[in-house]
């Protein structure tokens, strides 16, 4: 068979012209999976070897050969854009077969294809690649979740207001809040393994969408390539994404929460909060303004997670209409997938190194807690509880008594006791007719934020004993994860 012969193509009257490969080109998005590909064809290659449609000799031949093109690679020998544009391949599975035919010849090279297709070629690149991914992206997040915890446990008596509606709720600590996060990261590390349960199964063997007519044994490539089963229905195994969909999901989840981090970090860095100070080598300054310090690595993180979620929402986008089978829309596939993978694991490792490095003015945080009656809820129970008020009746009342003293500029912290017990025994006479008296040392432990946290009950409170309980559980779980990794 002559050379010319584009043994590709042999249904079609005419090559593609080369607007249609430039259009049809994914070059550029299959090169992360190169190498695998070629271990994939090695693969295969030894279960045909197995079955006994492949020479032992033939088969090492391929694979020297195989060897030869990753060595090339790998040493900038062979550029594979000049391959492709010198074959007018789109993709590289048919790339690395002409490399391997121009080696080995046709009667050699040109059985490596026997009993597969590239559907289930490249699904078997993606999902070996992905499951590399998530074992890489759970480590770097396992990592966060350490800093986290370990930053907590400096700061378990660090008082800082607890905001909701960005406005001053109750007191808690810095602990208690990295703790928040903590748990939602290791939500997240737990639905990754799951997720990758589901990744590392094999396609290979459906081939086109229908499977083989030759003996071939999925089993065999299944244990080579290190997959833990079979994406056993041929038709599923080429047409269906939702792993890649479930992948990026929890991606996205995880930028969302690195999202809103960042966005924590951000104001509380603003002169007018002062909580923290993030590292001069995470900020970036003004080329007009020399005073200024910006995060701009944490508002950066941001806008890229709106670029995770336009990705997300591709994905199912492309997915939503196609019928069962193979399409080529899912090529498109592939380009999305990657941005959100080259953003999510630089955005961990960049929160990790914004907590680990931050300065934290637990002065600020302490004056802002005191100062904007992160105690009034506290103040309203204690009535309840111990003057016999219903909590509406002690909510109300609180209420006013904050009214009273904003009105005149004060608070809790700079008002004196004996005027906040007098202010308390006249609204109670006032509205309900009832006689409170509070002893000035009970007063000042319910207002003030440190001792409000010591006084905390129940589970998961920001109380010393309970973010100590909650620490020492979730670093003993992080260690497990650690030694068995």
């Amino acid at each position: 068979m002559k050379n010319k012969v584009d043994l590709w193509h042999g249904r079609l009257k005419k090559q593609l012209n080369k607007s249609t490969v430039d259009y049809l080109n994914c070059i550029n998005d299959d090169v992360r999976l190169f190498e695998i590909d070629i271990n994939v064809i090695k693969t295969h290659c030894k279960m045909l070897n197995r079955q006994k449609y492949m020479s032992g000799r033939n088969l090492h031949k391929i694979i020297s050969v195989l060897e030869k093109l990753r060595n090339d690679y790998n040493s900038g020998k062979i550029n594979i854009l000049n391959l492709a544009k010198k074959y007018s391949f789109t993709d590289i599975h048919p790339i690395i077969e002409k490399y391997v035919i121009d080696a080995c010849g046709m009667d050699i090279g040109g059985i490596t294809n026997l009993g597969k297709s590239r559907n289930d070629q490249v699904m078997t690149d993606v999902r070996i690649y992905l499951a590399i991914e998530t074992k890489i992206i759970s480590a770097v997040l396992l990592n966060l979740i350490r800093t986290l915890l370990i930053t907590a446990e400096k700061h378990i008596d660090t008082i800082l207001p607890g905001y909701t509606h960005m406005q001053p709720g109750q007191a808690t600590t810095f602990a208690h809040y990295l703790l928040s996060h903590a748990d939602i990261f290791l939500r997240s590390y737990t639905k990754l393994q799951e997720t990758y349960t589901r990744i590392n199964l094999n396609p290979l063997g459906a081939c086109a969408i229908a499977g083989t007519t030759i003996n071939i044994d999925r089993n065999y490539t299944t244990v080579l390539l290190g997959f833990d089963a079979l994406a056993e229905n041929s038709m599923d195994a080429v047409s269906s994404r939702d792993f890649i969909l479930e992948l990026a999901s929890e991606l996205a989840i995880i930028m969302t929460a690195l999202s809103r981090m960042a966005e924590d970090l951000i104001i509380w860095s603003t002169p007018e909060f002062g909580f923290i100070e993030l590292a001069d080598e995470l900020c970036d300054t003004s080329t007009a303004m020399p005073q200024k310090k910006n995060p701009s690595t944490m508002e950066l993180l941001r806008g890229k997670t709106a670029t995770v979620i336009g990705a997300l929402t591709e994905l199912f986008t492309i997915i939503k209409g196609l019928p069962t089978g193979y399409n080529q829309d899912l090529q498109q596939m592939k380009p999305a997938i990657w941005r959100i993978i080259d953003i999510i694991k630089p955005s961990i490792e960049l929160v990790s190194l914004a907590l680990s490095t931050a300065k934290t003015n637990r002065n600020n945080m302490l004056n802002s807690a005191e100062l904007n009656f992160t105690t009034a809820i506290d103040l309203a129970e204690y009535l309840t509880e111990k003057q016999y008020l219903s909590f509406r009746q002690s909510h109300f009342l609180t209420g006013e008594l904050v009214k009273n003293m904003a009105s005149k500029k004060s608070n809790f912290a700079n008002y004196n006791i004996d005027g906040i017990q007098s202010l308390i025994k006249g609204l109670g006479k006032k509205l309900f007719n009832k006689t409170i008296n509070i002893p000035a040392n009970e007063l000042a432990k319910v207002l003030n934020p440190a001792t409000s946290i010591l006084r905390k009950k129940g589970a998961g409170s920001p109380a010393p004993a309970q973010v100590r309980r909650m620490l020492y559980t979730r670093l003993k779980n992080i260690n497990e994860i650690l030694q068995k990794r």
